[in-house]
């Protein structure tokens, strides 16, 4: 065996190591809830969904789509009014992320954004608590939201495989600084959301609210090879 041929053996070698790994991991999202509130509106109701559906409670005229938006507006309520998304399934798994944009016409009027379990136990609260704060489960963030801002928010959920689920929210505003808030979450069972809820509480100040391209879904890595 010549010495070109060996080399020539073992540059083909090397570059078949490189081009081709042994294992590729691919990313797969599922989409359990998606409403962009921009197409037709499901029989009876004036709210759709793309991916899932909806349910209203509560004082009647308190969501409703204007310019492709969720508008959530009252002059004040006697008794709670909540917008249920529910997911097409349930979900159960490692990690969950709720998206969504939100614009709040004020920072003294309240809104409740509940993730939910098939229990009904509540798996968090994400509060605009009427006074310019941001709560989780009823807790003072340290942080504040402004109004008139239009803000991409996600708040991802994550199982931990020792103790207590944990939450990241992330609330990016079109120009400045992004609010980022992460915690433990109360419970320490597995993680399962069964539906997204949307919450006016009665004896709230009047308040507007605008939500859109609202979503639910998760991520999963498989092998490609």
């Amino acid at each position: 065996m010549t010495s070109r041929f060996v080399l020539r053996l073992t540059t083909l070698l090397v570059v078949l190591c490189v081009a081709v790994p042994a294992t590729a991991m691919v990313a797969r999202v599922t989409v359990y809830f998606a409403a962009t509130f921009n197409g037709a509106s499901a029989p009876g109701s004036g709210i759709s969904a793309e991916i899932g559906s909806v349910d209203e409670f509560g004082p009647p005229g308190v969501f409703t789509v204007v310019g492709g938006q969720l508008r959530v507006s009252d002059a004040g309520l006697a008794t709670d009014a909540a917008l249920r998304a529910n997911l097409d399934r349930l979900f159960t798994g490692g990690k969950v992320t709720i998206e969504f944009d939100l614009f709040c016409s004020q920072t003294d009027s309240g809104l409740t954004l509940r993730a939910e379990d098939d229990a009904d136990s509540g798996l968090i609260d994400v509060g605009f608590d009427g006074f310019g704060g941001i709560t989780i489960d009823g807790e003072d963030s340290g942080e504040s939201y402004q109004s008139s801002v239009p803000y991409r928010g996600e708040l991802r959920l994550k199982d931990s495989l020792f103790g207590n689920s944990t939450y990241h929210l992330l609330l990016k505003p079109a120009s400045g600084s992004t609010i980022s808030i992460l915690g433990t979450m109360k419970s320490n069972a597995p993680l399962r959301m069964e539906d997204l809820q949307i919450i006016r509480a009665a004896g709230s100040p009047p308040g507007e609210f605008f939500f859109d391209n609202l979503k639910v879904t998760s991520n999963s890595f498989s092998t490609k090879y």
